[in-house]
């Protein structure tokens, strides 16, 4: 009886031990999330990359489009669009909600544009416009973008965002009560 007791005893303990410790660990990557969040919150993204980075192998962290998308800011901030690209896409990747989706495929078309790839801006501007992005004025003056004004694939996409912010003003029936 006394031994069964100790082994029950025993696995009582090894069981409390293994939660605590999964505790602790989810206990110190919100911190540290909390800590990398306050960072980019404040715009010290080169801190924040930092604690990003540090995060980046957990489970919680590999699951979080936002997290990701933060860390791909924060690398476009610095100047590194290779990486930004690379962390946009995992966000991509997770399937963000939308406006979240928007944001990312926005971000990531001005990466693109910034290491010379039209083409592949163009796309992810178009993917942006189509999930239903609306500042169509960022679009228009955002230096990223400069190049493309002349561009009728462009002028239309910002047409296509404006009609996104205001939906009313494409309805056929917006007009009927005019007097």
């Amino acid at each position: 009886m006394k031994r069964i007791l100790f082994i029950l005893l025993g696995i009582f303990i090894s069981c409390s031990l293994r939660v605590a410790a999964e505790q602790s660990t989810a206990i110190n990557y919100f911190v540290s999330l909390k800590e990398a969040d306050s960072l980019f919150l404040i715009a010290d993204y080169q801190n924040a990359r930092i604690a990003y980075e540090r995060l980046m192998n957990t489970d919680e962290f590999k699951k979080n489009a936002l997290e990701w998308n933060r860390l791909a800011i924060c690398c476009h901030m610095t100047g590194d669009f290779p990486k930004a690209i690379d962390y946009f896409n995992q966000s991509l990747k997770l399937n963000p909600t939308s406006p979240l989706d928007q944001q990312v495929y926005y971000r990531l078309a001005k990466s693109y544009m910034l290491i010379k790839n039209q083409s592949a801006a163009m796309n992810n501007l178009e993917s942006a416009v189509k999930k239903g992005y609306t500042n169509f004025v960022d679009m228009d003056s955002a230096s990223e973008f400069l190049s493309l004004h002349s561009s009728g694939q462009f002028k239309l996409l910002v047409i296509k965002a404006k009609e996104n912010a205001f939906p009313c003003m494409i309805d056929s029936h917006n007009r009927e009560f005019d007097f």
